[in-house]
């Protein structure tokens, strides 16, 4: 997951707010806002999906998908489907910043959970992977930006129409679903998550919220009102009765453990966290997929 200083730096940065000193940036006062709304869509607009057959082995054969999404998106995904089970519990795993559907470490969760029975949905995010627009940033979670707050509201509703697209699939069972999120994927994940009441058991890695904290004085009223729709502390609770792991880094400087322990908190029972002695990038992956297997074996496979 070694993604560099400048890659860190920026996503900093984005939690953090830019900083103070953009006069034109409007600051009246936040409106009182019902954030739910904005993750709600049109169910019935036709998903209208492509699909076509990328690999096929012995094991899995593994499809790249565009459907449409609310706000005539077009998102694209891979599903990995495992060829020697019936209708398999579905695990859906998300990248972080700056990366794609293809990253290592959306890949490596892929292969073990396909060979443990599962089939995995990954999708880009708003502005990333195959949606990448030369002219739009990444930053999802910077709070200043109108467009980003909206960039990320985009991406948690195309997840729930990915749902929508495996709910009417004869090839899995999406009443068994299971999400994997890392980094900005855990925190789009505890929104997801909260407001999706289709996924059976929720697991966050190297996640946090509590961000307007980490704003402090530069966090002005455009950022919090942005912050109001877009903070997993906010969502975190709905997650139960539900379960919910974390998995966090008791050194990561990128999302600090204090982030982390703020997302746990304004999460409900059943809930738990696991600690692992190492930074953002460099979780000891044994462990990961040890607790992850443990995890979506009782609560996703089983339920």
């Amino acid at each position: 997951m070694n993604r560099g200083f400048i890659l860190l730096w920026a996503f900093v940065v984005c939690i953090a707010a830019a900083a103070a000193g953009c006069a034109a940036q409007e600051t009246a006062s936040a409106p009182q806002i019902s954030a739910l709304a904005f993750y709600q869509y049109d169910a019935s607009i036709p998903i209208d999906v492509e699909q076509s057959e990328l690999k096929r082995t012995d094991d899995f054969v593994q499809y790249h998908l565009w459907y449409t999404s609310a706000h005539d998106q077009r998102v694209s995904a891979l599903l990995t489907v495992p060829t020697k089970v019936e209708k398999p519990p579905v695990v859906f795993v998300q990248h972080g910043y700056g990366d794609s559907k293809e990253v290592d470490y959306v890949q490596w969760p892929t292969v073990f959970l396909v060979q443990q029975g599962y089939a995995v949905i990954s999708i880009d995010a708003q502005y990333h992977g195959e949606r990448k627009k030369d002219n739009r940033q990444q930053a999802l979670f910077n709070s200043r930006s109108p467009a980003m707050r909206d960039a990320f509201v985009q991406t948690v509703i195309d997840m729930r129409r990915a749902v929508d697209f495996l709910a009417a699939s004869d090839d899995v069972d999406a009443d068994r679903l299971g999400y994997l999120g890392m980094s900005m994927g855990a925190m789009l994940g505890a929104v997801f998550c909260g407001v999706e009441e289709r996924v059976d058991a929720s697991c966050l890695v190297v996640g946090g919220g509590g961000l307007a904290r980490f704003a402090g004085a530069n966090l002005d009223a455009q950022g919090e009102t942005n912050l109001k729709i877009i903070d997993p502390v906010h969502y975190a609770g709905m997650i139960s009765p539900r379960p919910l792991l974390m998995i966090n880094g008791r050194k990561d400087t990128l999302v600090p453990p204090a982030a982390g322990e703020a997302l746990f908190e304004a999460a409900r029972d059943p809930k738990r966290i696991e600690w692992y002695d190492g930074g953002h990038y460099d979780p000891p992956l044994d462990k990961v997929q040890a607790w992850v297997t443990e995890f979506f074996a009782g609560n996703v496979k089983g339920s």
